[in-house]
């Protein structure tokens, strides 16, 4: 039974790891475009001066 309730923890424990890094990831994807298009107008007021 403990053997069991181990495997479960286990795969629990990797889910929740996952599901956090997929979270993590999004994120960073979402602030790495943010950078990106405020770098482009930036870029774009800077030419237009």
């Amino acid at each position: 039974m403990k053997k069991v309730l181990g495997i479960m923890a286990a795969i629990i424990g990797v889910i929740v790891v996952l599901w956090l890094l997929s979270h993590i990831i999004e994120f960073m994807w979402e602030l790495f475009w943010i950078a990106v298009v405020i770098s482009v107008i930036t870029y774009v007021v800077q030419k237009f001066r």
